[in-house]
């Protein structure tokens, strides 16, 4: 641990407060710049329930339930896939994540640099670089992963953990280390301090990872249309079949059922880290 440095914290008012355009053109034109915006993404999203349930968009806008029918048929495989890869990958890329930023702030070591450095690459390669260098490193004996559940987990792990990382590292730099210090005179191990003690402080940071981890995994396209088979299917790569045959309903059923999974996770995160948080807060009342 390094005990030269020091942290400062400065308090007091600013100088002079933010200017706010409170009247005149220029606030006219800058709601209704923002109006416009937001209207085109609520759009989109509208738009795409909206024509699964038409019969060919532009054509024939009759009512039909014909696009969800074919997908709950013929593409619930791709739908199981994505699921339950997205939910083994999630919590790997959450935990992984708070470790390397534990790691990286806590510890000192050779190569904590280069450590730190190599786990966020992969947000800065695109994801077709990925799926190529891993269809080249994992295609031959003794790795031959190809084909695999195991190459997607991989990839949506490593997709998913620079995120996880930076948030456990902001919220490590706000923990005093005496924290965790006391936790060792009192002799819990390194593992258990990290569980214990550590990974509770820094739980937002740690939810957030998961939520990112699981989005990312559940919409991940560049990265893995390469590391896809028979076998193994994505409702992204359904999605693109979809659009590329010309079945835009067929594909906007996806989109829909898509964002349905994404909400609904997101709501069951976020009621799970209350439940927690809540608990947590009537066990120290």
């Amino acid at each position: 641990m390094d005990r030269q440095k020091s942290y400062v914290t400065v308090t007091g008012k600013p100088a002079h407060g933010r200017r706010l355009i409170e009247k005149g053109a220029t606030r006219q034109a800058l709601f209704a710049l923002c109006m416009l915006l937001s209207v085109i993404v609520i759009a989109f999203y509208l738009l795409v329930p909206i024509g699964s349930f038409i019969k060919l968009w532009g054509i024939n806008n009759s009512f039909t339930w014909d696009h969800y029918k074919y997908v709950f048929s013929l593409g619930q495989k791709s739908m199981k896939d994505t699921l339950l890869l997205s939910i083994i990958a999630t919590p790997i890329a959450g935990l992984l994540g708070m470790i390397i930023a534990f790691l990286v702030v806590r510890k000192q070591f050779i190569g904590k640099k280069a450590l730190e450095s190599v786990s966020m690459l992969s947000i800065a390669i695109p994801g077709t670089v990925i799926g190529i260098s891993y269809i080249l490193a994992f295609n031959q004996a003794p790795l031959a992963l190809t084909g695999t559940a195991l190459i997607i987990i991989v990839a949506f792990v490593v997709r998913a953990i620079p995120v996880g990382i930076r948030s456990g590292i902001a919220s490590l730099q706000q923990i005093d280390p005496s924290i965790e210090e006391a936790a060792t005179n009192l002799g819990a191990g390194q593992a258990r301090n990290f569980f214990t003690v550590v990974l509770p402080l820094i739980k937002p940071a740690f939810y957030s990872g998961l939520v990112y981890g699981f989005v990312k995994s559940m919409t991940a396209m560049s990265a893995v249309i390469f590391l896809i088979s028979a076998k193994y299917n994505l409702i992204t790569a359904s999605i693109l079949t979809q659009v590329e045959s010309g079945r835009i309903g067929v594909a906007s059923a996806y989109c829909t059922i898509l964002i349905a999974i994404m909400i609904a996770a997101l709501l069951l995160l976020n009621l799970l880290l209350r439940f927690v948080g809540g608990s947590k807060e009537k066990t120290l009342m």
